[in-house]
């Protein structure tokens, strides 16, 4: 099965005026071997609204965005009228180790056309994509409120790792870093949207394992 595995970070909770960063990875859940291309999406807010932990949260991420929105590139790109711009990994723009699409809080769904369109999402306009993700309700929600899946066709069951590493006495479901506690994964919880993001994908390879879902297999 392949997944489109996406992390949103926010600064709080109202979704037009918040929504920083997307993360996406897409991977084939059956192969662990496979590549798994990767890329996010930053946006670029002249008033940004966000909450004091979301601030020490994020540091890094608001650093980033402020070197942005001076940087003479970025300044030409709004003048000429256009609402995003790609930086690819080792670019001289680059300020991170991932390709980022830097975008104007109204051009949400052009970046994420351009951002399916460089990770080879697989017929994403024809065929429902299946998403995943640490909580996936909350941010497609955040993602429908910014148009950002005008055109993406997804599938209506979303998956979430949560369901697989949950203990019956759990009063909720568990959150990323208890589902990486209970995998005996050494992994953590970085708050940073790609890697976040990846880390669904490596704890749904693992608790998909026949093995661990008590499915025989024929040898």
């Amino acid at each position: 099965m392949k997944v489109l595995s996406i992390d949103v970070e926010t600064g709080g909770l109202t979704p037009e005026t918040s929504l920083i960063e997307i993360g996406m990875v897409y991977a084939d859940l059956d192969d662990p071997g496979a590549e798994t291309p990767c890329a996010r999406i930053v946006f670029m807010h002249e008033n940004l609204i966000i909450t004091p932990y979301c601030c020490g949260l994020h540091t890094d991420l608001l650093n980033e965005i402020a070197k942005v929105h001076n940087a003479e590139w970025w300044m030409e790109t709004v003048e000429e009228g256009y609402s995003y711009a790609t930086v690819r990994a080792g670019e001289p723009e680059a300020l991170s180790e991932h390709t980022t699409t830097y975008v104007t809080p109204e051009g949400g769904d052009k970046a994420m056309r351009q951002t399916l369109d460089l990770l080879e999402v697989d017929n994403w306009r024809e065929q429902p994509v299946v998403i995943a993700g640490k909580s996936p309700v909350f941010d497609v929600g955040f993602l429908l409120a910014n148009k950002c899946l005008e055109e993406l066709r997804y599938h209506r069951r979303l998956m979430d790792p949560a369901i697989l590493y949950a203990y019956p006495s759990d009063e909720v479901p568990p959150d990323l870093q208890t589902c990486l506690d209970r995998a005996a994964m050494t992994y953590t919880v970085s708050h940073t949207a790609v890697e976040d993001a990846r880390v669904v994908v490596y704890l749904l390879r693992k608790g998909l394992m026949p093995s661990n879902l008590g499915i025989k297999t024929l040898t």
